[in-house]
């Protein structure tokens, strides 16, 4: 991972600036309403209906079953949900992670209260019932992708990048913990890599395509595949003040070198993808997106698809 991608050299200036921009400057009540919901949404997705109603049983019998972990417990978790709830990331998911253990805690107190207090017949049904119920989360995360884009919400609802062309399903990614002979990402590198032509550059910023920086690199790094192929990731430019003029002045000396060039995404923040949609023509083209030289008028008289 460190030889992949250099932690050291960008997670504690850009881990700061985020903080301090999203959570003290441009903090607004509906932006930490929507996180806070977001938050319960995960929260409802990792424990599942009964884990987050034995988690409550459990904050509010901890007092008195056992009050010094409860304590200890309630601390960190205000500590690490409010924070969550402020770090407004792209992964803001793994930040929440943290509190979960705590909320594992509250599970654990409050099961531990209901065997102390049901009945010897009753608690032989309880323990059967809490069992079948953590047993039943494969099957519960198996089903859920399915059931939340049945409600007609998809990847866009929540948030969730595209990796390149649409590589990855990102409802069944995150919401099914079960990676059991996933291999899309080492797909996805090995195709993208061996089919991109020779002396091709691959702009992918860090920040915002970071799935696809980061699977080329490994291959390049790790793998040692295809060094004639040049990643651009711009690891020291900061991402919250990301120039997109940085990338598009690349592009087009790289079309001046007459380079084979592709975008990791169509977004305008970084690439300013819809001005080069007008100016050049953009294909999907093996697992990104290819900039062509040229009007994409003249582009779609010789055949290619230029995305609009």
């Amino acid at each position: 991972m460190l030889r992949t991608f250099p932690i050291a050299m960008v997670i504690g200036p850009v881990a700061g600036s985020f903080f301090v921009r999203d959570a003290l400057v441009t903090t607004t009540l509906l932006l930490l309403g929507k996180s806070a919901l977001y938050y319960l949404l995960l929260l409802v997705t990792q424990f599942g209906p009964v884990g987050v109603i034995v988690g409550l049983y459990g904050w509010r019998v901890g007092p008195r079953a056992n009050p010094s972990l409860w304590r200890k417990a309630v601390a960190l978790y205000a500590v690490y949900t409010v924070f969550g709830v402020f770090y407004r990331v792209l992964e803001q998911y793994a930040v929440y992670m943290f509190s979960h253990i705590f909320w594992s805690l509250a599970i654990g107190m409050g099961t531990a209260h209901l065997l102390s207090v049901v009945s010897e017949r009753r608690k032989g049904w309880l323990i059967a019932g809490l069992g079948l119920t953590i047993a039943a989360m494969p099957l519960y995360y198996g089903v859920l992708p399915g059931l939340v884009r049945s409600a007609g919400l998809a990847d866009e609802t929540f948030g969730i990048p595209q990796v390149g062309t649409g590589a990855r399903d990102g409802l069944v990614y995150y919401l099914n913990p079960n990676k059991r002979g996933y291999d899309a990402p080492y797909k996805f590198g090995r195709e993208t890599l061996a089919n991109a032509p020779p002396r091709s550059v691959v702009i992918a910023e860090w920040y915002n395509d970071v799935d696809v920086a980061l699977v080329l690199r490994y291959f390049q790094q790790i793998e040692h595949m295809r060094p004639d192929v040049e990643i651009v990731i711009w690891l020291l430019e900061e991402p919250t003040n990301f120039d997109s003029g940085i990338a598009v002045r690349r592009i087009e000396a790289e079309l001046k070198n007459n380079r084979p060039v592709f975008i990791a995404s169509l977004n305008d923040q970084f690439y300013d993808a819809s001005s080069l949609k007008k100016k050049h023509c953009i294909v999907p083209e093996g697992n990104l997106y290819r900039v062509y030289p040229g009007s994409p008028e003249a582009s779609a008289a010789q055949g290619l698809l230029c995305i609009k």
